[in-house]
């Protein structure tokens, strides 16, 4: 449970009354320094309430009669697996006005491959798909959905996953579970039945929610955003040369074997180059094939653009989705503008020409290199000239951040 004071002074006597009180009774307090409020964490309750129905206690006085909620502007980053979706989250992740949820369908996953492995079945493609956006938009009213609240505390608390340790604000609430609990086996000792209760002040506490997702499998899952009462949401599209993403794959597949020098065909094929083509492109949309749900709602963004042009690429995204940028954004930007990341292609030295032209060769591969400018090697004098370039401009008819 959750409680927001503001305190004046001539209640001062009062307040730390009411704070030893709540100290005798287990409940942590975090003091943010920007907006002078105090956040108390109920971390308490007896793990035998699993099993019992739990309803969310969250209020706030205030000197003023409270405030009707406003629906926060929404914005989906989705991208697959090494295309530079967590890099560009983080401008979202260092703005302390973000509610920022990283990968919350992990919990989702891992729930029902458990569940199919315990019980012999399969899971429904239905029921996942809506599940997968009843989290996605737990953010848009800070509510969380009773089906969902099960998945969230897998993401929570699985010593597996570190989801809840990629987003500022839920790391600083399990931090401070840890410090209280230091005995606690747990990363984020919250006691379950608190988790949704949990995320849902988190959200309601940050005037904007992105959440970062690569297991987004087809944009229509998110077209239920159009039948949400007063959401404002936006969809960026994170993609990356297809020969990157692939070699970044492989590097991370096979980080502990020094005997590879390069990568090859076989390689190529283990890393899923196919389906990462065509998820590219059958979720990018052009000015001409744009859906009225998708209208100035929707737009791609090659991490390379990001890469060779930090700062830019951030102003023009923050104006896309509509947020203001914030000061600690802008600091985070500027420290990592000059490390981080490399605007290098080690594809053109990893992957052998073989491997190469697999993915050149591509049919999915070719239209998704033709649509946004990504160049193919004609032979592998290419690959070491130095006037040869893999990038050229988005076409004109993307619709992109760019």
């Amino acid at each position: 449970m959750f409680l927001l004071r503001r305190f004046r002074p001539r209640k001062i006597c009062v307040f730390f009354t009411v704070v030893g009180l709540l100290l005798a009774t287990g409940i942590v307090i975090q003091l943010d320094r920007e907006t002078n409020e105090h956040t108390l964490i109920d971390l308490s309750g007896d793990d035998t309430e699993r099993n019992e129905q739990f309803t969310p206690t969250v209020s706030a006085t205030t000197d003023t009669a409270t405030e009707a909620y406003s629906p926060k502007k929404v914005v989906v980053l989705m991208s697959l697996s090494k295309c530079g979706g967590s890099s560009v989250g983080e401008l979202f992740n260092q703005n302390p006005d973000v509610f920022y949820f990283f990968e919350p369908l992990w919990g989702l996953e891992y729930a029902i491959k458990k569940s199919n492995q315990e019980n012999g079945t399969k899971d429904r493609i239905d029921d996942y798909q809506r599940l997968s956006f009843r989290l996605v938009n737990s953010g848009s009213h800070c509510n969380v959905s009773d089906d969902s609240r099960i998945f969230l505390t897998v993401y929570m608390k699985n010593t597996i996953f570190s989801g809840a340790y990629r987003s500022e604000s839920m790391r600083k609430v399990c931090e401070l579970a840890k410090k209280q609990l230091p005995q606690s086996e747990s990363r984020c000792p919250i006691n379950d039945m608190k988790v949704p209760d949990v995320i849902e002040q988190l959200c309601t506490e940050k005037s904007y929610y992105v959440v970062k997702v690569i297991r987004i499998q087809n944009i229509m899952m998110l077209r239920q955003f159009a039948f949400e009462e007063d959401v404002d949401y936006k969809i960026v599209q994170v993609i990356r040369d297809p020969r990157s993403v692939v070699t970044s794959r492989l590097k991370a597949k096979y980080a502990s074997n020094s005997s590879i020098e390069q990568y090859t065909e076989a390689h190529v094929r283990e890393a899923g180059h196919q389906y990462l083509c065509r998820w590219m492109f059958d979720n990018a949309k052009t000015h001409y094939t744009i859906t009225p749900w998708l209208e100035n709602r929707f737009a791609t963004l090659r991490f390379e653009d990001f890469v060779a042009n930090r700062v830019t690429t951030a102003e023009r995204l923050y104006q896309f989705v509509g947020f203001p940028q914030h000061k600690k954004m802008l600091n985070w930007l500027n420290a990592h503008t000059q490390s981080g990341l490399q605007s290098s292609d080690p594809w053109k030295t990893l992957l052998d020409w073989d491997a190469i032209r697999l993915i050149q060769s591509d049919p999915a591969c070719q239209k998704v290199m033709k649509l946004f400018g990504y160049v193919p090697a004609a032979d592998k004098s290419d690959l070491s000239s130095d006037g040869w370039s893999s990038l050229m401009h988005v076409p004109a008819n993307v619709v992109a951040i760019s």
